[in-house]
């Protein structure tokens, strides 16, 4: 991190189903040792959106121990579906609401709290008529591991240049 001129770390450790004291004592030993090499360095934490869930990822984590050790929580907001049944996609409305509820029930603080919201650049068209706060249930999935082969992908240039002209057509400049 110092070499490289990085100003923390994310972890990412999808799935663990390790002890809890052990991922505990890695996450301060991240942090301890960050916080004293570069005093502003922040660290956060990817998880599921919903931290009290049935399964055993969600089961795993000691939640206010490892906020002693993060600056930062980062419940993911997507891929939601793809634990249960295979196919991916956003969380509903309803589900990320839940999501933060449960984190400060758990007495995470607010300021801890990084809604993730990615966009991959995927298409993924809906199998189902999508409203506002309802999931959409991509019919791009398959049976196989590599779901995403059989998404196309939308190239972020495609994406810039599509933003600019629907910015030029409302009269503002790109």
């Amino acid at each position: 991190a110092v070499s490289l001129r990085t100003d923390g770390v994310n972890v990412d450790i999808e799935g663990f189903s390790g002890r809890k004291e052990d991922l505990n004592a890695l996450i301060k030993e991240l942090y301890t040792t960050f916080k004293s090499t570069i005093p502003s360095s922040q660290i956060s934490f990817d998880t599921f959106i919903l931290p009290q869930c049935k399964w055993f990822f969600c089961k795993s984590y000691d939640y206010p121990t490892l906020a002693k050790y993060l600056d930062f929580f980062l419940p993911m907001g997507y891929d939601f579906v793809g634990w249960v049944k295979r196919q991916f996609a956003n969380a509903p409305l309803d589900q990320l609401m839940l999501g933060v509820e449960q984190y400060r029930e758990l007495g995470i603080p607010a300021h801890k709290l990084i809604l993730g919201l990615p966009w991959y650049g995927y298409q993924f068209p809906c199998t189902n008529n999508v409203t506002i706060g309802a999931p959409c249930l991509p019919n791009c999935t398959k049976d196989s591991d590599d779901w995403q082969l059989d998404c196309p992908q939308v190239l972020y240039s495609q994406l810039v240049s599509t933003l600019a002209a629907a910015t030029k057509r409302q009269g503002r400049d790109p």
